[in-house]
């Protein structure tokens, strides 16, 4: 009996060690499966994208300046007011132009008063005092006429002297002419003006008119508008400062749009075309990129640079953009189809090569890959993969050829 107890254990006891050692064997192949994150592949879309370097302009900026020199009376904006078109910017000294303007005003009323004279002709008591001064003409007529013949027949009687003649012959000449002039009097006011004075006293009014213009349109200088909607960006001068003409006041930016400014290499301008969209990224305004718009490309390289200048228009109705800014433009040079494509980050490179890790029953496999256009996260794979492989995208720098991997999957 205790031969057979003894040949019991001498059995059990190698089958038990045997299983002891076979369980720590899978346990141990258990603990050295390395943990990964893996994607299956499928076919996507995918745009090629060069980031290049601008800086924001103004879309459209007016340096307000005065017509004519003198002193500032008042400036009526700070720097970074926002302003409409026609708001008052600022003022000149106008007192004298003011002085001239209401002189201008009473010259043209007095020339406009008598040309209403002139075409609405005499007035009854002008009609009446000169029907009387050429009845009282005639009678003064008649009277030197009789005396004229009386006159001259005593100086054929030798009666008087050829003094006493020639003043007869004087005073009726003298009456004749008096006479003529009351009838061509009394003839005008009945006719009234002729077309000469009437053009004349017209053209009296039409000097008043361009005088009292021009007096008007240099007060009207004084007073200097913003001509665009926008934001004041500088002023240079203060209220008694002289300021000569041309010289710039003020400045408005039309801040509502602004302008990137990007030059383009001659490799990447053929793929740059008026009125496409592109993402600009300013770190300074805001977080999320803007979408601007391609408004100009120069059709001629510039000789000096080498590069294309191009200008992007962009929406700032929020007024965080401002000029003078950093812009980094994403233009999408190229864009593919039903391709296979994976994060940059997932690849790794030794001697000038591609690599990979997939995942094959259940080991990480070194896979040579070629790769293709890129936007800086995702990368083309030309070459060395397909629909439906296992990328490893997490943990790949933990793992070598060959290693055991416990992967958790998601979709590319």
């Amino acid at each position: 009996m205790q031969k057979l107890k003894g040949l019991l254990m001498m059995m059990v006891i190698p089958a038990l060690l045997f299983t002891t050692v076979g369980c720590s064997k899978e346990e141990v192949v258990q603990q050295q499966a390395i943990p990964v994150q893996t994607v299956t592949i499928k076919p996507t879309t995918m745009a090629n994208q060069t980031k290049l370097v601008g800086e924001i302009t103004s879309n459209d900026e007016v340096l307000v300046s005065t017509k004519i020199p003198g002193k500032i009376s008042k400036v009526y904006v700070n720097v970074g007011d926002s302003v409409k078109a026609g708001d008052l910017l600022f003022e000149l000294e106008n007192q004298d132009l003011k002085a001239a303007v209401e002189q201008a005003q009473k010259s043209l009323s007095i020339a406009q008063a008598n040309l209403a004279n002139i075409r609405n002709g005499a007035r009854p008591q002008e009609r009446e005092q000169t029907n009387q001064a050429v009845n009282q003409a005639k009678i003064q007529l008649d009277l030197a006429t009789t005396n004229f013949e009386r006159m001259k027949e005593l100086f054929e009687a030798d009666a008087v002297s050829k003094q006493q003649y020639d003043q007869a012959l004087s005073g009726l000449q003298l009456a004749e002419a008096a006479y003529k002039s009351a009838v061509e009097k009394l003839s005008l006011v009945e006719e009234g003006a002729s077309q000469d004075t009437i053009r004349a006293a017209e053209a009296q009014v039409g000097l008043a008119q361009a005088n009292l213009k021009m007096a008007q349109a240099k007060l009207n200088d004084t007073r200097i508008h913003s001509p665009i909607d926008g934001r004041v960006g500088f002023v240079k001068f203060d209220s008694g400062e002289f300021v000569m003409q041309g010289n710039p006041v003020v400045q408005v930016l039309d801040d509502q749009m602004v302008t990137a400014l990007v030059d383009v290499s001659e490799k990447e301008i053929s793929s740059v075309h008026p009125q496409a969209q592109v993402q600009v990224e300013i770190p300074s305004a805001a977080i999320e990129p803007y979408t601007g718009v391609v408004t100009e490309v120069s059709p001629t390289i510039d000789p000096q640079t080498k590069v294309y200048p191009i200008k992007i228009l962009i929406n700032n109705l929020d007024g965080k953009i401002k000029s003078g800014m950093t812009a980094n433009v994403l233009f999408t040079m190229e864009r593919k189809e039903k391709i296979i494509a994976i994060p940059v980050d997932a690849t790794f490179e030794e001697l000038g090569e591609h690599y990979v890790y997939l995942v094959k029953d259940g080991k990480a496999v070194k896979t040579q890959v070629q790769t293709g256009i890129t936007d800086g996260k995702q990368v083309e794979i030309i070459e060395g993969l397909k629909e439906g492989d296992s990328l490893i995208i997490k943990g790949q720098n933990m793992v070598k050829n060959g290693d055991l991997v416990n992967k958790g999957g998601e979709a590319l």
